[in-house]
């Protein structure tokens, strides 16, 4: 048995693991411990991201702001990281389903109005997240496995922007038919980005 990467998150196992032939893998997220959103969203408490049961979360940004305006915070938290622990990879571990619980399963208007555009919903129906359970689950997971895949594409490039040579990685569950609802993949979405 042979190691070739080792999967940590400080700096003491980037050098250590440099030195006797490994790669150094961090794992990252938007956990405090990590991708850390907290401080922003207590300045900006519209930013944060609704649970399927109306709830704001303290530590999540929205996925509309995210993917848009938000993007900044999240790559000045990667920025932070990455200049602090000098990985050769940065990985994303992503096993979230879609439709509640996920740190990007927004259900705040602007999330609302962006899956009554892309699946065509009729203008006048009242979105909530247990109407998109029940009415129209296909079309959340479908457009949260969109999400998903750009926010992956934009990981990568701002990734390699900050730290040309790094490598970005995702883990996640298989490339199956079942996947984007069970853990709010789609790997032909990815691999477009």
């Amino acid at each position: 048995v042979s190691f070739h990467d080792i999967v940590s998150g400080d700096r003491w196992t980037s050098d250590q693991a440099s030195r006797l032939g490994l790669k150094h893998t961090l794992g990252i997220n938007f956990q405090p411990w990590s991708l850390n959103l907290t401080p922003y969203l207590k300045d900006h408490p519209d930013h944060r991201l609704i649970a399927a049961d109306g709830k704001p979360s303290e530590q999540y940004l929205c996925m509309t702001l995210l993917l848009g305006e938000g993007w900044s915070v999240v790559r000045d938290c990667l920025r932070e990281k990455i200049d602090a622990v000098k990985p050769q990879t940065v990985d994303y571990d992503y096993e979230y389903g879609p439709l509640g619980g996920s740190p990007h399963s927004c259900f705040c208007p602007r999330c609302l109005e962006g899956v009554r555009v892309l699946a065509k919903l009729p203008p006048d129906e009242n979105l909530s997240g247990e109407l998109i359970r029940k009415q129209y689950r296909d079309e959340w997971v479908d457009f949260m496995a969109r999400r998903v895949a750009k926010m992956f594409g934009m990981f990568r490039r701002t990734i390699h922007e900050l730290t040309p040579g790094t490598q970005f990685s995702i883990y996640s569950g298989y490339a199956t038919p079942d996947n984007a609802e069970r853990y709010g993949m789609d790997w032909r979405y990815v691999g477009q980005e």
